[in-house]
């Protein structure tokens, strides 16, 4: 059999759920029961919901709905990439690869020899689902040179030590790796070189790269969001495009650290964003997954893009992240207008002593005035918390549970705090007697052990919002999806009645 050959193979995932191949028994999270791995973030998608649609419930039309949206949507730094190496002139296959595919990586790669193979961290933050799927590459197409890029390689590059670094590149082994958020100019000049022998390795900006006594790290470089531009028409059999408008944040939460890893924001140019919204509309895409961290922040750059919505009025809908302290009535209405289905509203508490020390900048009186206007004019909320925070007592939990049920959200979502060494609440250690990290920790006034009974607690208490662990935006396209929506939040109600009967 003739085998073909093409110059790239992008592979990218669209879920954590799929990388779960493996526990990092360091974080605890190993020896944990599946109610406890509800309140887990990598373990927003385990099998246990799942299971019970197709055994208890018997709705198997409804989990194999959900699987396919999780499983095969795009990859948005796949579908992103592709429209890079089409405009180049590469060619090139994209495949997302969970554990579930990998009988379908490994048909391509016998299939076709491919010059380069990339593979995008954007939702992989799990090293042993990475070195996994390198082995596999090395075994099934040797001659092919390793490009890794995505969030997992820039965590690594902006927090971690050079000699730390080294190892950890070693240990991954790739040829090349690209540790820009905005990496596409980096992607192409390695494949220039690959190809070409030009431009000078030594001179691309933002990789690392292999060579006999280890890996050279060449200079970094804040890139122009204005030159990271899709193109639409290539998201075949798809109604989802996942648009970032702004890059970076302007808050900095004390349990995040992507304070530390982002570079200065910067808001793509209205006509840039003009250009993708008519190539989308162009492209018959229904749903637009705006992946800025915060949609609504800064207000005038919120402002531009709707009322650029509302102006041309685009046959899409749209999903997005909103702090909604910082909604009004006039702006909550022009959402409702330019078609927002939904918004994800990442609380963390309803106590405002641990919204103070998050850092949220933001207070439980100001959160219950913006899901007022979003109630208003109807639409929906899926609101984010999480339980452990240093200074978390029985009382903030109690002012939580009464915080969920005042806001009245159509779905929430609890997390099991994550004590992260890097994050700006370790400088705190001694002030709240911070010790342990992943997901076995304790403080001064709470323990995780005493967090996750915390979490079970909110989620026997709260029966006027539904606790979901399927992302916002599927959940939203769900529950708005006449053949799908009535099923679906029963049978969530019926999970978690379950689920808290067990407790």
């Amino acid at each position: 059999m003739t085998c073909l050959q093409k110059d790239v193979l992008l592979i990218g995932d669209t879920f954590v759920a799929n990388l779960l191949a493996k526990k990092n028994q360091d974080n605890g999270i190993e020896h944990m029961d599946n109610t406890t791995k509800q309140f887990l973030p990598s373990a927003a998608f385990e099998d246990s919901f799942f299971n019970a649609l197709r055994e208890d419930f018997q709705q198997i039309t409804l989990s194999d709905t959900i699987e396919d949206l999780l499983n095969n949507s795009i990859n948005p730094a796949g579908l992103h990439l592709s429209s890079i190496l089409e405009k180049e002139g590469f060619s090139y296959d994209v495949i997302n690869c969970s554990l579930k595919h990998h009988e379908k990586l490994v048909s391509f790669l016998k299939s076709t020899k491919y010059r380069v193979i990339g593979i995008s961290t954007t939702f992989t933050l799990d090293r042993a689902y990475i070195l996994n799927l390198i082995d596999l590459i090395k075994r099934n197409a040797p001659t092919s040179k390793i490009i890794v890029g995505g969030i997992f390689i820039v965590k690594l590059f902006k927090l971690q030590k050079k000699e730390i670094l080294q190892k950890e590149l070693s240990l991954l082994n790739a040829d090349y790796f690209v540790f820009n958020e905005i990496g596409e100019q980096s992607l192409i000049d390695i494949l220039n070189y690959e190809q070409y022998s030009k431009p000078d390795i030594q001179k691309v900006l933002n990789i690392a790269y292999k060579t006999e006594s280890g890996f050279i790290i060449n200079s970094y470089k804040t890139n122009d969001i204005d030159t990271s531009i899709s193109n639409w028409i290539l998201s075949n059999n798809t109604n989802y495009a996942f648009l970032r408008t702004s890059i970076s944040c302007l808050f900095k939460c004390k349990f995040c650290d992507f304070p530390l890893i982002a570079d200065k924001y910067k808001s793509k140019s209205i006509e840039v964003i003009q250009q993708e919204f008519k190539n989308i509309e162009k492209a018959g895409i229904k749903y637009i997954h705006f992946l800025d961290d915060t949609f609504n922040i800064p207000k005038q750059h919120f402002y531009t893009i709707l009322n650029e919505l509302a102006i041309k009025g685009y046959n899409f809908e749209w999903v997005a992240y909103i702090r909604c302290q910082h909604l009004d009535n006039e702006t909550v209405s022009l959402m409702k207008e330019t078609g927002c289905i939904g918004v994800f509203l990442g609380l963390e508490s309803g106590n405002n002593d641990v919204l103070k020390n998050m850092n949220k900048g933001a207070t439980v009186e100001k959160y219950l005035d913006g899901i007022s206007f979003l109630h208003k004019y109807e639409i929906p909320t899926y609101g984010a918390f999480i339980i452990g925070f240093p200074g978390e007592t029985n009382k903030s939990i109690e002012d939580t549970i009464r915080f969920i049920k005042q806001a009245r959200l159509q779905y929430y979502r609890l997390f099991l705090w994550f004590y992260d060494l890097r994050c700006p609440i370790a400088h705190e250690a001694v002030k709240y007697s911070l010790e342990g990290s992943g997901y076995k920790w304790k403080h001064s006034t709470m323990t995780s052990d005493e967090a996750v009974e915390k979490c079970k607690f909110i989620w026997k208490e709260v029966n006027n919002s539904i606790h979901c662990t399927i992302p916002f935006d599927y959940t939203f396209y769900l529950n708005r999806n006449v053949n799908t929506k009535d099923i679906f939040n029963e049978c969530l109600r019926r999970f978690n009645e379950r689920n808290a009967s067990q407790f």
